[in-house]
């Protein structure tokens, strides 16, 4: 069960772009009918084992009395005055939703394994994005198969709008390139090695999981050019000229 409920977490992290961005009141609707099955199947889970948690971490405590401050202001607007009441509504709906989910991402990624493969889904949905937008992109005679949405000039994927998706790229960048950096290894040796070493750690590199991430990295960076968004791109390679 406890896998199972992660894995709910990673498909949901990869589900979360399709819905045009889940950025429409019936998307966040069905992402948050997702969630909320989730935590209902951890709080199933947390009453039959003992043993397992049914509350985050004391250290993750701070992000939910901001979470639960953000909610609590839009419930007492809803009551009182508000500029735009459905927003507002929308707003409550969504960080109730961000609660029950970080909730359970603070209980289920509790190791260095899960936190990496929750990264992995992260940069697989990303890798999704921009093959499919770089595909509309270059066929423009071809209407989405997603919801049908209009297709512009610029690479949108499964998103309304170009920036939106060079933000969700860039983001999937900077996690790609933290994993990257992470596993990185300085040899400290100084002999020579022979030919036969050199090849077969260059066939080593070929096979190993890095090259496949390095490449889905490529394809990622391919797709945020082409959404031409000059705060999607310029974000992020000065960002990365930072580090």
């Amino acid at each position: 069960m406890n896998r199972f409920i992660f894995f709910l977490l990673c498909a949901t992290l990869f589900l979360l772009p399709l819905p045009l961005g889940s950025y429409r009141p019936w998307a966040i609707l069905a992402m948050g009918i997702l969630i909320s099955a989730t935590f209902f199947t951890h709080l199933v889970y947390s009453s039959i084992n003992n043993e397992h948690p049914l509350y985050p971490p004391l250290y993750s405590w701070p992000i939910f009395t901001v979470l639960g401050i953000v909610a609590g202001v839009c419930a007492v607007q809803i009551f009182t005055v508000s500029v735009d009441p459905f927003q507002t509504k929308q707003m409550l709906i969504k960080t109730s939703f961000m609660i029950l989910f970080c909730w359970l991402l603070f209980i289920y990624c509790n190791t260095e394994k899960r936190i990496k493969n929750l990264i992995y889904a992260i940069i697989s949905a990303g890798v999704f994005q921009a093959l499919y937008a770089t595909y509309l992109n270059l066929s423009p005679d071809i209407i989405s198969p997603l919801f049908g949405y209009k297709h512009t000039e610029r690479a949108i994927g499964t998103f309304t709008y170009s920036n939106f998706l060079a933000n969700f790229l860039a983001l999937c960048l900077c996690l790609g390139i933290g994993v990257l950096v992470s596993e990185l290894k300085r040899s400290t040796s100084d002999y020579k090695q022979t030919l036969k070493q050199t090849l077969r750690a260059w066939t080593e590199i070929l096979l190993s999981s890095k090259i496949i991430l390095r490449i889905s990295l490529i394809i990622i960076i391919v797709a945020l050019i082409l959404t031409r968004s000059r705060m999607g791109n310029s974000a992020f390679f000065i960002a990365l000229m930072v580090v």
